[in-house]
């Protein structure tokens, strides 16, 4: 739940979390981030990161998880944050 603090996620929750920031890190730099606007890279490509994006831009639709749970969109220091509220909890 991104409106959790930080402070209140065990040891292995603060792990796994580090670990799918990693992986979503090096998979977006793998695919030259997004272009939501007109970004581009160095090379003056935009990138396709997007195109696995899986929840943010989807307020109201099913989680991919098929677990029930339908995107939620909420403002987190000014900014619109998507999450699902059954599997990210």
């Amino acid at each position: 739940n991104p409106s959790r603090p930080a402070g209140q996620l065990s040891k292995k929750e603060f792990s796994d979390l580090w670990k799918a920031v990693r992986s979503t890190m090096n998979e977006s730099i793998k695919h030259r981030g997004t272009s939501a606007d007109s970004y581009v890279d160095a090379k003056g490509e935009p990138g396709t990161y997007e195109k696995k994006l899986k929840v943010y831009g989807r307020e109201g639709e099913p989680c991919l998880r098929h677990d029930g749970g339908q995107i939620k969109k909420i403002k987190l220091a000014g900014r619109g944050t998507f999450f699902c509220p059954v599997c990210q909890k």
